[in-house]
């Protein structure tokens, strides 16, 4: 292995830690967002560390990323329960650290006495109840709009923060993790309530973790998958450029924080078409072009990112960004990635260094098409000789570009042999030359067909209507003559 793959597997064993435990349905994307943060410390351990201070000043400032991330549009509000300052005083659990061990092998503490009867108990919810009975003992309930900001019956987010710091994944309330209250628990116990709302879905903590733990989390809740590989093999997809693979806070891809937030922050990218110049403002605008690839289930997308702009300056640089959207997955899947982004010297069989994905002319690089480095490449690692753009410059707090070679662009020439050519920048449009054709059909992949024309036919053929894909285009003439061929709309 070399020291490139050394450090990636190092890497991948310790954002393993950010794992979800299980999946979580994604929380309101818009409004107010109530996170209860909960300190606690197990039997007989010393209170945390941390000031209060220090939390209080560390959730202003996520509150701040959430505000800039979702273009103003969601308010994550963080309500620190015991009520104190100064002193980070918590609550004491029942049972000392090794009693909510399920894989305990030693003998346990006499602390344990006879309430833990089984995995049912030996469990993160269990914590939870004893907790939220602990809180509204001391009198420490929080309102009810404050546990509920969507007002759905559910507590926004039950957040615990445990003195000291976890041991890795999957062991339950001793790892980080976001996640929702089992079944097995809500089976034999019931429900978890604090103040008539119900206790779903929860973050574990521990009071080492940082700004960057703790907003990951909460994008996990919202719903934005973890992009870093789960194989030490694999390369980084995304890298820097996306906060899910981290390590630092950056604002997300553009295109994550359309999909995954249902367009709530920003509604869509916008496709190009025709040939052209172009340019775009940062990405914390939520600027993005989208541009078809030959499989109608891949694009590219092209954003601007500026390490000058606000909780931009953990990327790699300034520069135009180009990355590939395999719809076919959502977040990471061993080897397979639903975002790749380009980087120089990264091929099908190359990682490259995803630090090198910036275009502009100081990286030297001003151009992405079939003979540039990086140049494009679909998820089986097929070659594209599309897009082809050119001239990428930066000037005026833009990204200027120019497009000159699009997919979906095609036009069918018939001669004596019948054979078909592609005559680019006519989107919507099939160019139709030859003599005495009467017929044009077009067909879905599975034979179905969603375009027929009849009568005398020659120029071009307005195909707009037609939603993007790979179709088989059939055109005969009068003497029984027929051309069918492939083409991309």
């Amino acid at each position: 292995m070399n020291m490139n793959l050394k450090k990636i597997t190092s890497f991948l064993s310790c954002a393993l830690l950010l794992l979800p435990a299980v999946q979580v349905e994604a929380a309101p994307a818009s409004g107010v967002l109530n996170r209860t943060v909960v300190f606690a410390r197990f039997f007989d351990d010393p209170e945390l560390d941390a000031t209060r201070e220090s939390y209080e000043n560390m959730f202003i400032d996520m509150n701040s990323y959430f505000m800039a991330i979702s273009n103003g549009k969601l308010d994550v509000r963080s309500h620190l329960y015991p009520r104190n300052t100064g002193v980070n005083t918590s609550f004491e659990l029942d049972y000392c650290y090794y009693c909510y061990d399920s894989t305990w092998k030693g003998t346990y503490p006499n602390c344990k006495s006879t309430a833990i009867t089984g995995k049912a108990d030996i469990n993160v919810a269990f914590v939870i109840s004893e907790l939220a009975a602990k809180m509204e003992a001391a009198g420490e309930v929080p309102s009810a709009e404050e546990l509920d900001g969507d007002g759905d019956g559910y507590v926004d987010n039950f957040v615990i923060v445990l003195r000291g710091a976890g041991r890795g994944t999957g062991k339950g309330i001793h790892s980080p993790h976001v996640g929702t209250v089992s079944e097995t628990y809500t089976k034999q116990k019931g429900d978890i309530k604090i103040n008539g709302k119900i206790i779903r879905d929860y973050t574990v903590t521990y009071e080492r973790n940082t700004l960057e733990t703790h907003s990951r989390f909460q994008l996990s809740q919202l719903g934005f998958p973890n992009l870093y590989p789960t194989m030490g093999s694999c390369p980084r997809f995304v890298g820097m450029w996306d906060p899910m693979d981290g390590p630092k806070l950056v604002f997300p891809l553009v295109y994550n924080r359309m999909k995954y937030t249902s367009g709530t922050w920003i509604e869509e990218i916008p496709e190009i078409t025709r040939a052209g110049q172009y340019s775009l403002a940062p990405a914390t605008d939520g600027a993005a072009y989208r541009i078809a690839s030959s499989d109608p289930s891949q694009f590219w997308v092209l954003e601007f990112r500026d390490a000058s702009q606000p909780w931009e300056e953990n990327i790699a640089g300034t520069g135009l960004i180009i990355y590939r959207v395999n719809t076919a997955y959502t977040g990471v899947l061993a080897r397979n990635s639903e975002i790749y982004v380009c980087r120089k010297d990264g091929t099908f069989t190359e990682y490259g260094n995803v630090a090198d994905a910036p275009f502009s002319e100081s990286y030297g690089r001003v151009s992405f098409g079939p003979d540039s480095n990086p140049s494009p490449f679909l998820a089986d690692g097929s070659k594209e000789d599309i897009p082809e753009i050119t001239d990428i410059a930066l000037a005026g707090g833009k990204a200027t570009f120019r497009v000159s070679k699009l997919a979906g662009v095609h036009a069918v020439g018939i001669s004596d042999t019948w054979d078909a050519r592609t005559v680019p920048y006519a989107p919507g449009m099939i160019q139709v030359e030859g003599d005495g054709i009467e017929n044009l059909t077009l067909y879905s992949l599975t034979g179905q067909c969603v375009f027929a024309l009849t009568g005398e036919i020659s120029g071009q053929v307005d195909v707009s209507g037609i939603k993007s894909g790979v179709y088989v285009l059939r055109l005969s003439n009068g003497a029984g003559r027929i051309f069918t061929s492939k083409i991309i709309l």
